[in-house]
């Protein structure tokens, strides 16, 4: 939740962890507040270019592991996969 603010600016409630491996996570979260933005006064997100909304269907926008999740999160998603 943390690092969703810094690096956003929104405030999340993660609903859950819908996947971990080798130091990637992916969860699944809620906004709940704050609005888009990027403090580049934070060191930490020197390496970040730009910030802004992608169509979750964009999946040349996410990485090998990401893709084949968001294709099954979307098929459960009301299921509420736990």
């Amino acid at each position: 939740m943390r690092e969703v603010k810094e690096e956003t600016g929104y405030d999340v409630i993660v609903k859950y962890l819908i996947f971990e491996k080798s130091y990637k996570y992916t969860f699944v979260a809620e906004i709940v507040g704050g609005n888009l933005y990027l403090d580049s006064s934070i060191k930490a997100n020197s390496d970040i270019i730009d910030i802004a909304w992608i169509s979750i269907d964009d999946y040349k926008n996410f990485d090998e592991i990401t893709t084949p999740l968001l294709h099954l999160l979307g098929n459960h998603e009301t299921a509420k996969i736990l």
